[in-house]
């Protein structure tokens, strides 16, 4: 039931989009590939970002992990002050 909700909230938000690519474009069939294009860009680009952001900090931590137990120390001495 979730992905049927997320897939008509998808196509309500992107509908104005669709439409005004299709109005600039002469073949419906290359609007609607622009349109499925941008929307998943707009989508796995984050993600990407997300995932390469989360990345770093596994592989610093796993670079220095002593780095990570004294921030988090430090973090608790001051919380108990």
């Amino acid at each position: 039931m979730l992905a049927i909700t997320g897939a008509v909230v998808l196509a309500i938000v992107t509908q104005r989009l669709h439409k005004w690519i299709t109005a600039r474009l002469k073949y419906k069939a290359l609007a609607a590939t622009t349109s499925v294009a941008l929307v998943s860009l707009d989508i796995i680009g984050p993600a990407f970002l997300l995932a390469h952001r989360l990345g770093h900090r596994i592989l610093s931590a796993w670079d220095n992990p002593l780095q990570g137990l004294q921030t988090f120390v430090c973090l608790q001495r001051h919380k108990e002050e």
